[in-house]
C-alpha cells in the first residue's frame, strides 16, 4: 500500500500547530525548512526514518498513524538494525561485531539517520567490549549532532528528541559515569527524563523511552547512595512499564529496586524482586543479564538464586 503524503502532511501540520512549534524547530537537523514545508503540503516524499523522527519529536510513534511500505533494500537495512539491537540486548559481542561489518559494507549506512545508528552501534560495541570511553564519546558526539546540530548536555530538557536521540543521550550519560563523572551522568538523565515526561503524548512510546532512562538514572543515583531517590525512580519506571505493557527494562528496574530496599533496611520485598528480575530476563531471552543478576544478588544482597 502506497503511503498518502497528503495525509502525512496534514497530520504533521495538525500535530505541530497543536504544540505551537515552528516548521524550523520541528525539522531542524532532519531536513531543510523548504522541503519540510513541501512535506506538509503533500508534495514532498520522506523516508521512514525521517518520518519516524518527526513524529517522535511530536511525542508520537510513526506506526500510530502510517503503515510505511519498505522496499527490499530498506527491509534489509532495518532487519540489520533490529538484529544488532537484539544482539546487544543479549550482550552478544560477536554478533554485534559481525552485524557492524555488514552495515559498514552497505551504502545506506554512509550518511543520514542510518549512519547515526551505525555510529551509536560502534560506540555501544566499544563500551561493551573494551570499556573505551574516549572513542565512544567521540562517536556519540558525532551521532547526536546529526539530528541536534547545536547539542549541549545542559539543554537536553529543551530539545525535541526522537527514539534514537534518547538512546544516544542515555549512552552519553553512561560514558560520563564510566569516566568518573557520575554527577554529570545524573544531571543529563534527570533533564532527559523531564523532557520525556513533558513531551511524549503516545503512552507506549513514552513508556519505552522513560523506562530506559529511569533504569539508568536509578542505577547511577543508587550507586551514589541516594537510595530513597533511586527507589522513587524505580517505582515510576516499573509503573510506566507495567501500565503500558513495555517490559524490556522491567527486570533491571526491579533489581535496582531490590538493591535500594536492601540498603534502606526494608528487606520484605527484596528476595521476591530479585527472582522477578532474574526470571524476567530469562523470559525475554536475556540470559547474560540473568547471569549478571545472579552474581550481583549473591555479592551485594546475600541472596542465592536456586535454579
Amino acid at each position: 500500500m502506497a503511503i498518502n503524503y497528503h495525509q502525512v502532511g496534514k497530520t504533521l501540520k495538525k500535530l505541530r500547530e497543536q504544540q505551537e512549534l515552528s516548521q524550523d524547530k520541528l525539522s531542524d537537523g532532519i531536513m531543510n525548512r523548504s522541503n519540510y514545508a513541501k512535506l506538509e503540503q503533500g508534495t514532498q516524499t520522506v523516508s521512514k526514518g525521517k518520518l519516524s523522527l518527526l513524529l517522535n519529536r511530536l511525542g508520537c510513534a510513526a506506526q500510530q498513524f502510517f503503515p510505511y511500505p519498505l522496499t527490499e533494500a530498506e527491509f534489509k537495512v532495518y532487519s540489520l538494525r533490529d538484529h544488532f539491537d537484539n544482539c546487544m540486548a543479549r550482550l552478544d559481542i560477536n554478533g554485534m561485531r559481525s552485524i557492524l561489518k555488514e552495515m559498514e559494507a552497505l551504502s545506506d549506512f554512509k550518511e543520514g539517520l542510518h549512519r547515526q545508528f551505525l555510529l551509536k552501534s560502534k560506540a555501544a560495541l566499544l563500551l561493551m567490549k573494551d570499556n573505551n570511553t574516549h572513542d565512544s564519546q567521540l562517536l556519540l558526539d558525532e551521532a547526536i549532532k546529526m539530528t541536534i546540530p547545536k547539542f549541549q548536555a545542559h539543554l537536553i530538557n529543551t530539545y525535541l528528541l526522537g527514539r534514537e536521540d534518547i538512546e544516544i543521550v542515555n549512552m552519553i550519560a553512561d560514558v560520563n559515569d564510566k569516566s568518573g563523572h557520575r554527577d554529570t551522568a545524573i544531571l543529563i538523565l534527570t533533564k532527559l527524563a523531564a523532557n520525556i515526561r513533558k513531551r511524549y503524548v503516545d503512552p507506549n512510546e513514552k513508556a519505552r523511552s522513560l523506562t530506559l532512562t529511569l533504569f539508568n538514572l536509578s542505577n547511577f543515583v543508587g550507586l551514589d547512595k541516594k537510595y530513597n531517590d533511586a527507589l522513587q525512580l524505580c517505582n515510576e519506571g516499573i509503573e510506566a512499564g507495567e501500565n503500558n505493557r513495555v517490559f524490556t527494562q522491567l527486570p533491571m528496574l526491579k533489581f535496582n529496586k531490590a538493591y535500594c530496599l536492601f540498603h534502606l533496611n526494608q528487606p520484605e520485598e527484596v528476595e521476591s524482586l530479585v527472582f522477578q528480575a532474574y526470571y524476567g530476563c530469562l523470559s525475554q531471552g536475556q540470559a547474560s543479564y540473568a547471569e549478571m543478576i545472579e552474581k550481583h544478588s549473591y555479592r551485594f544482597l546475600q541472596i542465592t538464586i536456586k535454579k
